[in-house]
């Protein structure tokens, strides 16, 4: 279901290949959750005979990479963990989830740094992997349209996650990637975020190996005139804090 152009500009990355398998694994566990939301809400009719395919970017960077985005973007001069940058409108991100067309839709990109993905995982006891996998599918919802502005947007989007990670054989955190909603106690990984359109497709640890335990476990085109497309360096669509 997923066609991922998974790219990096930082060595702590690297070997790229290595980490392949585990962003595949979960954005295709994301998006398939996703659509059976999506096909459970759908009216008659609506929802396509044929395999559905939809296009993810993936830029995996380092927190001066990541400094940039945030600060060209959402205007926060530092680092942080995940940034969305989706290229549809939430409608037609949805709508793409229900039927197949003939060139699988590009739905924007998913931008995480290393280093503060590091810090945060050891800061809450986790494995890089498994956080990791929780700020992908993060992203990957935000590119769906989901969002966290509001309390109950907040629960749904936290209770996808869940579910979502529990498939993969991963605890869900009892903190999110996101910032507190109105009225909820701050969480700690108060910085992911998903960029209003139009937008870019958008610890000091060493190098984490993609083998840590998560059970079972594109290039980012270049920027273009349309709509929510940015140049490979520059902003996302959702980043956190």
């Amino acid at each position: 279901m997923a066609e991922v152009a998974l790219a990096s500009e930082s060595p702590l990355w690297e070997p790229l290949a290595a980490w392949e398998p585990l962003v595949s694994r979960v954005l295709e566990a994301a998006l398939a959750h996703a659509r059976r939301r999506a096909v459970a809400r759908a009216p008659d009719g609506i929802v396509g005979e044929g395999p559905v395919a939809v296009e993810i970017s993936v830029l995996l960077t380092d927190d001066p990479g990541m400094r940039v985005l945030n600060a060209r973007w959402r205007g926060k001069d530092r680092p942080t963990n995940v940034l969305a940058f989706p290229l549809l409108p939430p409608e037609e991100a949805q709508r793409a989830l229900l039927d197949a067309g003939a060139v699988p839709p590009l739905l924007g990109d998913v931008v995480l740094a290393h280093e503060t993905i590091a810090r945060e995982a050891s800061a809450l006891g986790l494995a890089f992997a498994d956080h990791l996998a929780h700020l992908l599918v993060h992203g990957c919802l935000h590119l769906l349209g989901y969002d966290h502005d509001r309390e109950e947007e907040a629960e749904a989007m936290e209770e996808m996650e869940s579910v979502i990670l529990g498939g993969l054989g991963i605890a869900c955190p009892d903190r999110s990637p996101h910032g507190a909603a109105p009225g909820r106690a701050e969480r700690p990984l108060a910085d992911a975020a998903r960029l209003p359109l139009p937008a870019a497709r958008a610890s000091e640890a060493p190098a984490a190996r993609p083998d840590a335990p998560i059970a079972h476990a594109p290039a980012v085109a270049a920027g273009g005139a349309g709509a929510g497309r940015f140049e490979l360096g520059v902003g996302p669509a959702g980043g956190r804090r």
